[in-house]
């Protein structure tokens, strides 16, 4: 059993714990979509008010059923929940570390099943 960790640490208030209980690998094939936008504060070659957006893939390891053990929604300390648990089904990133939720992960778009090239409309991330 793995713990993974919220990505942002800003927003306390708002913070989950969600604990990996189980994982199911996909197939080949599947891929996470990232982009990332480029500015001229991140490329100083760029000319001020440019602005133009990478997009990057990598393989998409599992779907990851996680189990919500702590949160921190209701009050500034942590309230741990008891079972039964709210649970969510979600798509896998691999890092440095392991397997962690790939909506945790910077940039994140969403997931390409094989055989397909641009997200669903509903699942593009607003801009």
């Amino acid at each position: 059993m793995t713990a993974d960790t919220p990505a942002s640490r800003s927003d306390a208030a708002s913070a989950d714990l969600w604990v990996t209980v189980e994982v199911v690998a996909l197939p080949p094939g599947w891929r996470n979509v990232y982009e990332k936008v480029q500015t001229a504060e991140s490329r100083p070659w760029m000319r001020e008010g440019d602005e133009r957006t990478e997009t990057s893939y990598s393989a998409c390891p599992a779907v990851l059923l996680q189990e919500q053990r702590r949160s921190l929604w209701a009050s500034a300390r942590p309230q741990r929940l008891e079972p039964p648990y709210r649970t969510r089904a979600v798509f896998a990133a691999y890092d440095r570390t392991g397997l962690r939720a790939a909506l945790e992960v910077s940039g994140y778009a969403g997931t390409l099943e094989p055989g397909t090239d641009t997200l669903p409309v509903s699942e593009a991330q607003p801009r």
